[in-house]
């Protein structure tokens, strides 16, 4: 009987398909009631940001290990951004750095970074250029997250839905 249910719920979930998200997918807009916590994660550092207080420079490591790892978003003021809430303390990001009642509009986009699929998030639309601005994993530290132009590969995130 055992086999049979796990066959038939086998055979279920292969009809119905699983959605995974695409590293170049936009993270959901979070709303009252309804949080959808995203990680977010450096490319070329291949570690997770983590909330670190106020006026402390984000910083990267390998796991995610408490709420500081987890972010939800909300709707910019601005068309098409984004507000980066942290669950640690509630605040919104204004900077790598910094984090207030009020934050800044990000915009989230695909990297410039053509070799390296995912997200770029920067205090300007144009993701390209250098000096956009847009968050980096500075000269490969793994340490903190500075600002360089969005095409290059330290500036490519992604962010995962975390269950």
């Amino acid at each position: 009987m055992r086999k049979k249910f796990t066959m038939l719920l086998a055979a279920l979930l292969a009809c119905v398909g699983v959605m995974k998200a695409e590293v170049t997918d936009l993270p959901q807009m979070s709303t009252e009631g309804d949080i959808k916590w995203y990680t977010i994660k450096n490319v070329r550092g291949n570690a997770f940001a983590r909330y670190d207080g106020d006026g402390e420079a984000i910083k990267l490591t390998p796991t995610v290990e408490s709420n500081a790892y987890l972010f939800y978003f909300t709707e910019g003021t601005t068309a098409g951004t984004y507000k980066i809430h942290n669950s640690a303390n509630g605040l919104l990001c204004a900077a790598p750095n910094s984090w207030t009642e009020e934050g800044l509009d990000w915009y989230i986009a695909v990297s410039g970074c053509s070799s390296h699929p995912g997200l770029a998030i920067s205090k300007e639309s144009t993701l390209t250029a250098a000096g956009s601005e847009a968050w980096n994993d500075y000269q490969n530290s793994h340490k903190s997250v500075a600002w360089y132009g969005g095409n290059d590969a330290g500036s490519t995130w992604e962010i995962a839905p975390y269950e």
